[in-house]
């Protein structure tokens, strides 16, 4: 670890270790900026900017059971974002973080993200709201922090206010 690295991470030394530690706060802060970076990319709409977080070996794993890679995200995010002409909210908040190691953390996340979409049988718009709860896999990789492994833990939708069943 390069010195200006340890002081990005917010280092502590240990008088056992000959690397500095990365702090808890530091990495949770490095990893709140990570997924700013990709919060800012949705609003504008930014494919490269928001493919620029999401490392090569991602996956989601959904509330279906699906696996989701990272060619698949790309692909989802464009066609979801050519029905959504504006997003009204979004915000992710890390709610837990544990380093497992200097180059590991899980953390547990909520997720509200309120857009406008368009509808798919008639004309017009609805405001959706989703939630959801993700406990992910962050890895310290090349000097940045990176999301590997995404675990849904489930949400809520809501559309035009009323909650919204998805048919099975």
């Amino acid at each position: 670890m390069t010195l200006a690295l340890a002081i990005a991470l917010g280092c502590s030394q240990s008088q056992d270790d000959a690397l500095p530690r990365p702090t808890p706060e530091a990495v949770r802060a490095l990893i709140e900026a990570e997924i700013a970076l990709g919060v800012s990319a949705t609003w504008k709409q930014d494919i490269d900017a928001f493919m620029d977080g999401v490392p090569s070996g991602y996956v989601i794993h959904d509330e279906s059971g699906q696996l989701i890679t990272r060619e698949q995200l790309r692909a989802n995010t464009l066609r979801n974002w050519a029905v959504i002409p504006r997003t009204l909210d979004l915000t992710i908040a890390v709610d837990s973080l544990e380093l497992t190691s200097d180059s590991v953390a899980i953390i547990g996340s909520s997720q509200r993200w309120e857009r406008l979409m368009g509808r798919p049988d008639r004309p017009g718009e609805d405001t959706v709201l989703t939630t959801q709860k993700h406990r992910e896999t962050w890895r310290l990789t090349k000097g940045r922090w990176l999301n590997y492994v995404i675990e849904e833990l489930g949400g809520e939708i809501f559309v035009n206010g009323n909650p919204y069943r998805p048919s099975q």
